[in-house]
């Protein structure tokens, strides 16, 4: 057996050892790479549209503006998913108007107590004296919610009108959540407080000045909240060319749109339809929508990177959703609607005792090109398993293979080369793993359809056809009870 070394040996007397890692087997990046996409306030230090790490989640604020919808993300994914590598992609707020709510105050022989305000969620107790005023509280209301910088509204007073005004000129910020009393708590006697929408945000971003700057960087999770049109379909572009053969950079997008059952339906019949995007239908929760997208983008790229490839197999199903308030009793979607949203291309959220769970993340995509329905992509996992598989065969390939000799028998022993037979054994004794693990099914089957071949025109090319088959996962048990009376 001939040794070879990787350095010119000396004649110098002595003992010499080199270190190889090449068999280790390991490799890789240690947690996935997390992407957030977002809207920066100008009061922010990064610089818009080119991505820089987040090494702490206190450190968005000042990258991107107190209150602004991306340091909430990038805040709220470091919290769900400490281990993650974070990086974020500043978009400048595009030209438009700033959704504004109204809020009435009113008040007579009023009493002391807490006015129970929530502002994105976030909840801002507001104390009120005896015998205050409709002007005072309304001031009251006015400097506790300017007092919390990490809010995305500012407050205004003129009497006792309290105007929230959105930090972010866009339409994304018609769907932020006021309201108070949100666990029943009631009012000081004698105080009314009345609050409207948001309403009349206008503007939507430009992505494709950002998208650009991301090259060909591996990004395992993206995380964005935009819901419009010309943002998902920009969106839509850049995931097909990241997961194009030349690129193979790949990765999945999450997002969130909030409504009405009705609203959600309606968003969903012209939904992306992209298989790279799944998309989470929250009904009624006061959490902001981009806040339940970084939740879901935080469980998602937990399960699908750090995780063991028995427990990517298991599916995302049943897992809480980090921070995503549930709405109300009389405000959540029922068994029926949410089925009917994962049919439009929704992903869907249950709650039990006040806590929130992805019940099934499934993708946008519900049609093939054709127009007709195909299941085939339903479920974020199955591409989430191929992504997995695929980086890792790349990878381990070209450790095990990278400038081999490609040639028709074996080499002897310690010879950096390679056979058409011994990379279909590499596929085979991998696929077995995988078997192991539930990632995928049927070893008998996969050994008869693969086929790793040299290229008939290019002698330094091989050709594999790779026919890997995917488990399910035990989403839905169906069952008939027929029962007898005797």
């Amino acid at each position: 057996m001939a040794i070879s070394f990787g350095f010119s040996v000396p004649d110098e007397p002595g003992v010499y050892f080199e270190i190889d890692h090449s068999q280790t087997g390991v490799g890789g990046r240690s947690a996935s790479r997390v992407l957030v996409m977002g809207p920066m306030l100008s009061g922010g230090s990064a610089t818009e549209d080119i991505p820089i790490f987040i090494p702490s989640a206190g450190a968005a604020g000042g990258l991107f503006g107190a209150g602004s919808v991306l340091a909430g993300m990038v805040e709220h994914v470091k919290k769900a998913y400490p281990a993650a590598e974070v990086w974020a992609l500043p978009q400048a707020d595009p030209a438009g108007t700033a959704p504004a709510a109204i809020c009435t105050v009113t008040a007579a022989g009023a009493k002391a107590g807490v006015i129970p305000l929530y502002i994105g969620g976030v909840y801002v107790p507001v104390a009120v004296d005896d015998d205050d005023t409709a002007n005072a509280i309304a001031g009251k209301i006015k400097d506790a919610v300017n007092a919390k910088a990490e809010l995305s509204v500012t407050a205004t007073t003129d009497n006792a009108t309290v105007t929230f005004t959105f930090k972010h000129a866009a339409a994304l910020g018609s769907s932020y959540d006021i309201r108070q009393g949100y666990r029943r708590e009631q009012l000081p006697d004698g105080v009314g407080i009345g609050i409207g929408a948001m309403s009349a945000g206008a503007g939507v971003p430009d992505l494709e000045t950002s998208l650009a700057t991301l090259g060909d960087t591996e990004y395992d999770t993206i995380i964005h909240p935009y819901t419009d049109a010309g943002s998902l379909q920009a969106i839509k572009i850049e995931m097909a060319s990241r997961w194009s053969p030349l690129r193979s950079v790949y990765g999945l997008v999450n997002t969130a749109v909030s409504g009405t059952y009705e609203a959600l339906t309606s968003w969903a019949s012209t939904g992306p339809n992209d298989q790279y995007t799944t998309v989470l239908g929250l009904a009624g929760s006061p959490t902001p929508p981009w806040i339940a997208a970084a939740a879901l983008g935080a469980l998602t790229a937990q399960h699908q990177m750090d995780a063991a490839d028995a427990t990517l197999a298991q599916g995302f199903s049943g897992l809480e959703l980090y921070g995503v308030l549930p709405p109300l009793p009389e405000d959540s979607l029922t068994v029926v609607e949410r089925n009917i949203l994962l049919k439009y291309g929704l992903a869907t959220v249950s709650h039990v005792s006040n806590t929130s769970y992805l019940s099934r993340a499934r993708t946008s995509y519900t049609t093939d090109a054709h127009g007709s329905p195909d299941r085939s992509l339903f479920d974020q996992r199955t591409l989430a398993i191929l992504m997995r598989l695929i980086r890792q065969d790349r990878q381990d390939f070209l450790r095990e293979y990278s400038g081999s000799a490609l040639a028709s028998s074996p080499a002897a022993p310690g010879v950096r080369s390679a056979t058409v037979e011994q990379i279909r054994g590499w596929f085979l004794a991998r696929y077995m793993r995988r078997q192991d693990a539930a990632l995928v099914q049927n070893v008998d089957k996969f050994m008869a359809e693969l086929i790793v071949e040299r290229d008939e025109e290019n002698p330094n090319q091989i050709n594999v056809l790779y026919p890997p088959q995917l488990t399910g996962w035990l989403a839905v048990m169906a069952g008939r009870v027929a029962f007898r009376l005797v």
